[in-house]
């Protein structure tokens, strides 16, 4: 479009240069592509003295000049002039044959438009007139302009100094044929802007047949789900009808009017929107801006009872209801923008698909969540999508809202033990989803929390965890609560999950040692009284996978993985973590195969013990537990025959009890030593 006004504006000036001659003396050949004398030979003309009724002669085309002042008009005479003055023919006249192929985008295409008459002034303006023969496109293939006529504006003087679009004005008016009406249409592009804007002119049309002129898919068809149907047969009486193009070969037609036809919703103003960005095809969409109760435009839309949605029932406000085909992206047009921008989470967007935006005051909240929350915003923005068989609400600004409340008001009896024992506190947060499906009413919440939440007692702070809960329709319900805890340099990935009448904790993190296991989960009295004392009790334990159930409240947790302990391969470790009545209790106990006393000993206090007969290939179980009955850390070691169950058939001939309750037996000439607490090493 700019290579083509740029020279359109060159032929409107280089056909006026010839008009200085005498009557109908013949054109001569002159210079190509003479831009830079354009001044002068402007200055010679209008400074000449020529008089109103000369004529001249340009490519077999007689031209007339009226005179008025400083204002000089030439006009084509209709009968010489016909087919002969147009456009592309004085184009290809005076410049050369290879500046056609600039011309990419044709707005108006030359070929049909014939010159009508010439205005230059004596400060350097030109307009220039032309009639259009034929029918061509505005819109390629969309818009079709009958009857059209061109005027140009531009000043010789500008762009003999720089040539560009922006040196244009152009006005078109003519006629286009939509919704089987003919209808005036009116085009201007101002100077200094690569934009144009037209308008409509018509009585009445159907906003469904308006949008399939722009869009090969029709705005509803047979799988367009029925809540997008609501508008397909709505007439607009006297709309405005205002458009944008550009010389990218983009576009925005923006349609106004009022409905009144649609009883259940009142009257309300409508929005069509018809947005073409330069890479892709267009999409139409639909803004509408009504007051009523949200739940009635849902079962208006829907067609189904849903005046009973949580948040939103019995509340009258001000709604703006979208549908679009396809995302829309940056609108340029200053009503719709204002419309949108109330909602600012999306900008100058709409997104595809139905959807319903709410201005909420916080009163309709606490109100209908029965809750006191305190420090909402006095007015709260959300989304509601519609989709084929659910409504989803969309949350467009930070609102924390009680978990405990919002549950209260889709589940008919939440577990006393959630809120009391579980969360002490229930957890502010902010919702990024709530889902309602339209057939069932079933519910879907995500959301995320706003701060810590602690569980149990204080079993384990976790940061800002994620909570996903659904219902059913039968009125059953899940819950799900995710999180990732850091400790130390590692993470721990978190979940509590409800299943049955049971709430259900796990933690796996790859790597851990035993004082991080005590510290992290609610046993730090024992990670500073017993392990921190002996070093080698805090080994590793990997693949940790921690499991928890929450019973009545009372902590179980039950805690497995791989040990790291020495060189020893043949190893298993459980530990165990419960409440009481007379506080939390733990017990880990790692159990080693294939043990070779006389290497541990070594290995753990750096000595070798050679006063009594060691075996190999023994078992030994290491307990660390604050319980009364095996407090402390407690270490036994078992020969073949006890660990193969035969220690009621084996009879010492000797034992000797030592100190606590480590004990020193001989069994056929082969002394066994029972290790109690191997942080004794005076027993050495």
């Amino acid at each position: 479009m700019e290579c083509y006004v740029f020279l359109l504006g060159l032929c409107v000036i280089q056909s006026v240069f010839n008009l200085q001659e005498p009557v109908l003396k013949r054109d001569v050949i002159i210079q190509k592509d003479i831009i830079s004398s354009l001044p002068n030979q402007f200055s010679k003309l209008i400074g000449g003295g020529t008089q109103t009724g000369a004529k001249y002669e340009v490519l077999g085309c007689i031209l007339e000049l009226a005179k008025d002042g400083c204002k000089y008009t030439f006009l084509a005479k209709e009968s010489t002039c016909k087919d002969k003055l147009s456009v592309s023919r004085l184009f290809e006249y005076f410049f050369k044959t290879e500046k056609l192929k600039t011309l990419s985008k044709d707005m108006m295409p030359f070929n049909i438009m014939d010159i009508e008459r010439f205005v230059v002034d004596c400060d350097g303006e030109v307009d220039f007139e032309a009639t259009a023969k034929e029918s061509f496109d505005i819109i390629k293939r969309m818009l079709r302009v009958d009857n059209g006529k061109v005027n140009f504006n531009f000043n010789y003087k500008e762009i003999n100094r720089s040539m560009s679009i922006k040196n244009f004005a152009i006005e078109l008016t003519g006629e286009i044929t939509i919704d089987d009406k003919v209808v005036p249409i009116a085009f201007t592009k101002p100077k200094t802007s690569t934009d144009a804007k037209f308008s409509l002119k018509v009585s009445s049309i159907n906003i469904a047949n308006f949008a399939s002129v722009f869009s090969k898919k029709p705005l509803y068809d047979d799988k367009t789900p029925e809540q997008a149907k609501l508008f397909a047969n709505t007439i607009i009486n006297e709309p405005s009808i205002n458009g944008i193009l550009s010389v990218d070969e983009s576009f925005e037609i923006i349609l106004r009017g009022v409905v009144s036809e649609i009883v259940e919703l009142g009257e309300f103003v409508l929005y069509l929107v018809v947005h073409k960005p330069t890479d892709s095809a267009p999409a139409v969409a639909i803004v509408a801006e009504l007051n009523s109760q949200p739940t009635k435009i849902l079962s208006t839309l829907t067609g189904k009872d849903l005046s009973n949605i949580p948040i939103i029932s019995n509340i009258l406000l001000n709604v703006v209801i979208e549908f679009a085909s396809k995302n829309v992206t940056v609108l340029k047009d200053a009503k719709i923008n204002r419309i949108l921008a109330k909602y600012a989470i999306n900008g100058k967007r709409i997104l595809q698909g139905t959807k319903i935006k709410l201005e909420l005051p916080s009163k309709s909240i606490i109100q209908n969540l029965e809750t006191s929350l305190k420090h909402l915003p006095e007015t709260i923005y959300f989304l509601l999508y519609i989709f084929d068989n659910h409504i989803a609400f969309r949350f467009l600004q930070d609102a924390p809202i009680d978990l405990a409340n919002i549950m209260s008001t889709f589940i008919k009896k939440v577990p006393e033990v959630l809120f009391t024992k579980i969360y002490k506190v229930s957890p502010n947060i902010e919702v990024m989803q709530f889902d309602i499906n339209i057939e069932t009413k079933a519910i879907e919440l995500k959301a995320v929390a706003k701060e810590d939440v602690i569980l149990g007692e204080d079993l384990i702070s976790l940061e800002k965890p994620k909570f996903e809960i659904k219902t059913k329709v039968d009125g059953s319900w899940s819950f799900e609560m995710t999180a990732t805890k850091k400790m130390a340099e590692k993470s721990m990935l978190v979940s509590l999950q409800k299943k049955g009448p049971l709430f259900v904790f796990n933690g796996k993190i790859d790597t851990f040692t035993m004082k991080q296991v005590a510290e992290n989960f609610g046993a730090q009295e024992t990670a500073k009284e017993i392990i921190s004392r002996f070093q080698f009790l805090d080994f590793d334990v990997k693949d940790v996978e921690a499991t928890a159930v929450f019973n009545s409240g009372l902590l179980e947790l039950h805690i497995r993985a791989n040990p790291v302990f020495f060189t020893y391969d043949d190893t298993q470790f459980e530990g165990y973590i419960f409440d009481t009545s007379e506080g939390r209790k733990m017990a880990f106990t790692l159990v080693i195969h294939k043990l070779s006393v006389n290497e541990l000993i070594e290995q753990i206090f750096g000595k070798k013990i050679s006063q009594v007969h060691w075996m190999n290939d023994l078992t030994a179980s290491l307990t660390i537990s604050n319980m009364e009955s095996t407090k402390d850390f407690n270490f036994t070691i078992f020969p073949p025959q006890l660990r193969k169950g035969q220690s009621s058939g084996v009879v010492y001939d000797k034992c000797l009890h030592l100190w606590q309750q480590n004990v020193l037996c001989v069994y056929k000439t082969t002394p066994y030593l029972f290790l109690a607490n191997l942080g004794l090493e005076k027993m050495f």
